[in-house]
């Protein structure tokens, strides 16, 4: 590690594990001058590395997973995940700070405000200094959007009333208390920077550009607009920014789709962006089994079974199946196991985060055709899905709201274990419905009426900010 990198990774790794345990309300030591720790392009390009090393990669996954009826707690597992797993969390739950989000991702975005000062300040002395800068600062903003929008899918009290409250939008490294910010104000803000993002991309550049899915790219830019948009039931955007992305990457064809998840040698011909896992830094595998073999949480036969839907009733049938649910002997319990992040030779339960992939811009293009009365086109889309991994698929034939159902099945089969299915249960107003729990006493049913949708406020940030209000229910 070259001595830039090290002092800009060790400022950022003061203000994470700062921000872990103070959140918003930023000390002023924290208000460091941003030159004595960026002196030249060099150190906002390590700096950037950095806080890509740093940005929660688990929240979104825990809770689509722990929370839905994907997974089931292991009765013989460590016990990780118990009161997401039985929905008990509270505002003083002690994991709640770091398992959901709010620690790190405030941290992280206080880091990227950091370094977007200091990229307006830092001497540029040549055109390729100045491209760079200007790339820097592209995902940087691409990188705060991201940040906020997580928070915004996790603590937001609802994702379409304007008025309702969703978390506070930090665009500079102050010191204070924050409100938290409207769903409205929160949208213009994602917006504005998703907008920054592209502009300074475009005026941008990168050495390393046949690696450009692990950097926040102009494609990252235009998947989270469409995935915003769906959020925001903005459908003619959705559709838009999905077909924008999909005419220059397309889905990855049936015979290929294993390859994505390989660790070893992956395929990233869909992937739009990702974050780039080494495995000693960290393995989104352990979510769900740890190094030792033990299982924490199992796939359950509600979620195996889902795959049998397929015409022929068989799930061997869906190239997915295998990807999502791996075979284990040695289990006792159970033996089919979360397969998407199994790892590889090199490294038991390793794995990229892959954020955004072109299947999930036809999914979001699919949904809002459905929304948007185009519903011919919404059949087309899904059944193109489904015709690249489905062996022997034929054209379903869907119409009206049963469309809708095709679509919501394939964004379970397609997307589990990416972060997805509990924030898509809110989207829709469905409930959590189980069948294949833990024990008797599990919780099987969470209506989507139920405040325990919306995650709690974290007590410690309570009580260090006078101007935040808990969300409802808690």
């Amino acid at each position: 590690m070259n001595q830039s990198y090290q002092k800009i990774f060790l400022l950022l790794t003061v203000l994470f594990v700062w921000g872990c345990t103070n959140d918003l309300e930023i000390a002023p030591t924290d208000l460091i001058d941003s030159g004595v720790a960026y002196e030249n392009v060099a150190d906002l390009e390590s700096g950037l590395a950095a806080v890509y090393a740093l940005f929660p990669k688990s929240p979104t996954l825990r809770t689509s997973t722990y929370q839905t009826a994907l997974c089931k707690m292991a009765s013989k597992g460590r016990n990780i995940g118990s009161s997401a797993y039985n929905w008990q969390y509270t505002p003083d739950t002690p994991s709640l700070m770091s398992d959901y989000g709010w620690s790190g991702y405030y941290s992280v975005i206080n880091a990227l405000n950091l370094l977007l000062i200091a990229a307006d300040q830092v001497p540029l002395p040549t055109d390729a200094d100045v491209a760079l800068a200007n790339q820097i600062k592209g995902e940087a903003y691409g990188l705060r959007a991201l940040a906020h929008f997580e928070l915004f899918r996790i603590f937001s009290e609802s994702y379409t009333q304007e008025g309702a409250s969703a978390m506070p939008y930090m665009l500079a490294p102050q010191v204070g208390e924050p409100p938290r910010n409207t769903v409205a104000e929160v949208y213009n803000f994602l917006k504005e920077d998703l907008q920054q993002s592209a502009a300074f991309q475009q005026q941008g550049s990168r050495e390393d550009n046949e690696l450009e899915y692990i950097y926040f790219n102009e494609n990252a830019v235009k998947a989270l607009e469409a995935r915003i948009a769906l959020y925001e039931k903005d459908y003619p955007t959705a559709i838009q920014k999905a077909t924008e992305v999909l005419n220059v990457k397309d889905i990855i064809p049936q015979g290929n789709y294993a390859d994505m998840f390989d660790f070893d040698a992956p395929d990233n011909a869909e992937v739009l962006f990702k974050f780039d896992i080494p495995a000693e830094s960290g393995r989104i595998g352990n979510l769900w089994r740890d190094n030792s073999g033990l299982v924490n949480f199992f796939p359950t036969q509600d979620f195996i079974n889902a795959f049998a839907s397929n015409s022929l009733g068989d799930p061997e049938l869906d190239v997915r199946f295998e990807v999502q649910v791996a075979e284990d002997a040695d289990q006792i319990e159970q033996t089919q196991i979360v397969g998407k992040y199994i790892g590889g030779n090199s490294a038991v339960n390793a794995g990229d985060l892959i954020v955004f992939r072109s299947s999930e811009m036809l999914l979001i293009r699919a949904e809002a055709y459905y929304f948007n009365n185009q519903q011919s086109n919404a059949l087309q889309d899904i059944d193109r899905l489904r015709s690249e991994r489905i062996s022997g698929f034929t054209n379903g034939g869907e119409n009206g709201l049963s469309i809708l159902n095709a679509i919501k099945q394939q964004r379970l089969l397609e997307m589990s274990f990416e972060g997805h299915q509990w924030f898509d249960l809110r989207r829709w107003g469905d409930p959590v419905i189980r069948v294949d729990v833990t024990t008797v006493n599990t919780p099987k049913v969470l209506v989507s009426s139920d405040h325990r949708f919306v995650m709690p406020i974290p007590q410690h940030e309570m009580l260090a900010n006078d101007n935040m209000r808990q969300n409802s229910g808690y």
